[in-house]
């Protein structure tokens, strides 16, 4: 007997909603070009399912910009971002 079935028949195993984690990617004062194409570069290079936002800075306001970018966020992608924009610009975020 099957302890884990809904009045539907379907087995019920999905876990509680929750919020997803995320790459936030700070770009303070003027980026320069190269910059950006780095962050780009990087960015490709590592696709996954992680979504990725960028935080940026508007006059004395920090704007936050969701992208069309998935990554799969290892240590090493960390590493490289930290590189080009900081280790301080660059997190995990739920």
């Amino acid at each position: 007997y099957p302890s884990e079935v809904s009045s539907g028949g379907s087995v019920v195993d999905a876990p509680p909603p929750q919020k997803k984690e995320y790459l936030a990617i700070k770009l303070q004062g003027k980026s320069t070009p190269e910059t950006v194409e780095a962050v780009r570069a990087l960015l490709l290079d590592k696709p996954g399912a992680t979504p990725v936002c960028l935080l940026v800075e508007s006059g004395s306001t920090m704007r936050r910009i969701e992208t069309e970018y998935r990554v799969s966020p290892t240590e090493g992608l960390l590493r490289e971002l930290s590189s080009v924009v900081g280790a301080q610009n660059v997190s995990l975020e739920k």
